[in-house]
């Protein structure tokens, strides 16, 4: 476990760089390309992200159990990748087919923007980053996609100027990615052996595999594609305020699961040498290390929304200050039933205690959305996301309760940290002003210091033996 933290961190950084760039150039395409711009994008993404999803991301968390419960032959491995890729590359061929059977047979809108996305699809057809992740060797990931990721952001600069560039954005990001898929393959013959079809293997990894990607295609409805369901109902502003509002949080989000990720391969490598006490001792390492930061993490951004979104978007987009407020419990919610379902289910083989809530969460947000948002708006749709994840996350923790003890997670420690952080959060937001008399930047950096400052010896005193575990590295 010395190199747990170090892990974590790694996979934090290539989380962010996943999505990050987008949130960095946020600041200057609000204001070139505008909400109206900003909304198309998140319009025509979001059919993008479900072939995504379907193609790579649904089944990474099989992938990496995979991977790692092979990891220690190289005969077996090289036999898992190479047939787990075939299977992606199968899924990705049909998937590719059926979105240019749709651009060119159906009169759609915004056809030239979905024929430049193409280009990302096809770039997560060609990613293996999961193969890494599950061997944990995260810093080579790291490593070769840092410059890459970061010339995008220069391009964007350089090149796009007014709500005009809205395609060289699109082909900026979309090229970006597919180099980014092609460097992962650097080298990876030096890991597993030549490719190799094995009918046996091939054919038993496609049950296990979609019984992850299913769910995952279903949860995409409310974390994507709710957003084709929204703009279907509300013009593209009211579209933009919906899906900008919901940057800092998955950021955020995507920072809290790279603990999950780290910890999936300890976990299933520990279920296959039948190790249970080691599966409940990583959970519960990794639902402290999880709630304390989002936990720490929400109070920042609820602190400083009202300053950061002028700010951070510009003035045009205050009226979405209140949707931010109210994704910000995405950031409470969300990781901790992530902990319990992307993490401990996937690596104890509980598939159907994954599946069931992202089922549901897509029926429910489906039916609220067209009941709610034709009335309120990206205003109700946040209500929608906000009920939806809520619920998710309540059924990811019920669902797994008699696999691992409530009282083991939410211990009196566990109670007692919640508790000053609400009086942290009420104190911070009602005593200081939303707006500091200095520099709008200043003013939160000042307060999300402060915040930090306040939380360091709580943690400290409600966790003794994190202060131990640091100074000793073994985190």
């Amino acid at each position: 476990m010395k190199k747990t933290l170090k892990d974590i961190m790694y996979n934090a950084v290539y989380q962010l760089f996943l999505i990050v760039l987008p949130l960095l150039t946020t600041p200057i395409l609000s204001r070139r390309i505008g909400a109206e711009g900003l909304g198309i994008y998140g319009y025509v993404f979001s059919i993008a992200q479900f072939l995504i999803t379907a193609i790579s991301i649904g089944m990474n968390p099989f992938r990496i159990r995979s991977i790692a419960k092979a990891r220690n032959s190289r005969e077996e491995l090289s036999t898992q990748f190479w047939n787990i890729y075939f299977m992606q590359l199968l899924i990705g061929a049909v998937s590719i087919a059926i979105y240019l059977f749709c651009v060119f047979a159906f009169n759609i809108q915004y056809k030239n923007l979905y024929l430049i996305q193409l280009l990302f699809v096809l770039g997560v057809t060609l990613d293996i980053s999961w193969f890494f992740q599950g061997i944990e060797e995260f810093a080579k990931v790291v490593t070769r996609n840092t410059l890459i990721k970061l010339s995008s952001i220069v391009l964007i600069i350089i090149f796009v100027s007014t709500k005009n560039d809205l395609w060289i954005y699109m082909l900026i990001t979309s090229a970006v990615n597919l180099i980014g898929s092609l460097v992962f393959w650097l080298g990876l013959m030096k890991r597993v052996t030549l490719p190799r079809f094995n009918k046996k293997v091939f054919r038993s990894l496609w049950k296990p595999g979609l019984m992850i990607l299913i769910p995952q295609l279903f949860m995409q409805v409310y974390t994507t594609l709710d957003k084709t369901i929204v703009g279907y109902f509300v013009n593209p502003t009211q579209l933009s305020y919906y899906d900008q509002s919901q940057k800092i949080a998955r950021i955020i989000l995507a920072v809290l699961t790279s603990i999950t990720i780290v910890m999936l391969p300890k976990l299933s490598g520990a279920r296959a040498r039948g190790e249970h006490a080691s599966i409940i001792k990583y959970t519960k390492k990794s639902f402290d290390y999880t709630l304390v930061l989002s936990v720490i993490l929400f109070n920042v951004v609820f602190a400083n929304t009202i300053a950061f979104v002028p700010w951070f978007f510009g003035s045009d987009f205050k009226p979405m200050i209140g949707n931010m407020m109210l994704v910000g419990i995405l950031i409470l919610v969300n990781p901790i039933g992530g902990v319990l379902s992307n993490q401990f289910s996937i690596a104890i083989e509980k598939d159907g205690a994954f599946a069931l809530p992202l089922i549901l969460g897509a029926f429910v947000s489906v039916i609220g959305n067209i009941l709610i948002v034709p009335k309120f708006g990206s205003v109700g749709a946040t209500f929608v996301l906000i009920f939806v994840e809520v619920l998710v996350s309540f059924l990811r923790i019920f669902l797994v309760r008699k696999e691992i003890s409530m009282r083991l997670l939410f211990n009196n420690r566990i109670c007692k940290f919640l508790l000053i952080s609400i009086l942290i959060n009420i104190g911070t937001f009602c005593l200081i002003p939303a707006k500091l008399s200095i520099d709008t930047f200043l003013g939160m950096s000042f307060k999300s210091i402060l915040i930090m400052a306040l939380y360091i010896p709580v943690v400290l005193y409600v966790f003794p033996e994190f202060a131990e575990k640091i100074k000793k590295k073994k985190i």
